[in-house]
């Protein structure tokens, strides 16, 4: 009876480890597309504010268009600097979501290791279960973020 007891508060500590996982790749992956949208709004509102210069420059006398000129000049800037942030952005992303699989397979590596070093503690049709289990649930974790982080990289070709 207790050896059955073990083997639930294992499973329950297990079930634990896996859902504070899950948390943290979720609130990861909301942080990560949080920046990244605001990435995208601030190259959005660069590329509205100059095609508003261009449209007065052709309105405008010449003295009117240096200005215009200048004004452009320095909103290229703004909005390379905007895609600059946003390619480090989607790059520290891309670091997250590796750190984040590296501690999911560590996780299911430790989670293996244990089953092997003590296999009766969970009785063979019962430890096999409960093994799969896990892995499953760390697998759904797995293609939750990579899901929700952006795929390729949409600033290439800008």
């Amino acid at each position: 009876m207790s050896s059955e007891n073990g083997v639930v508060a294992r499973i329950k500590a297990s079930k634990d480890v896996l859902a504070a996982a899950l948390l943290v790749i979720t609130v990861l992956s909301g942080v990560v597309k949080f920046a990244f949208d605001e990435a995208m709004e601030s190259r959005d509102a660069a590329d509205a504010a100059t095609a508003r210069t261009i449209a007065a420059l052709t309105e405008s006398h010449s003295s009117e268009m240096e200005a215009a000129l200048d004004h452009i000049g320095k909103l290229e800037e703004a909005q390379s600097a905007t895609v600059d942030a946003s390619r480090d952005r989607f790059q520290k992303s891309e670091v997250i979501d590796a750190e984040i699989r590296g501690a999911v397979n560590a996780l299911r590596t430790e989670i293996r290791v244990r089953h092997r070093e003590n296999p009766e503690a969970y009785g063979v049709s019962r430890g096999t279960a409960t093994l799969r289990h896990l892995s499953r649930e760390t697998d759904r974790m797995l293609i939750r973020s990579q899901n929700a982080m952006p795929q390729g990289n949409p600033l290439e070709g800008l």
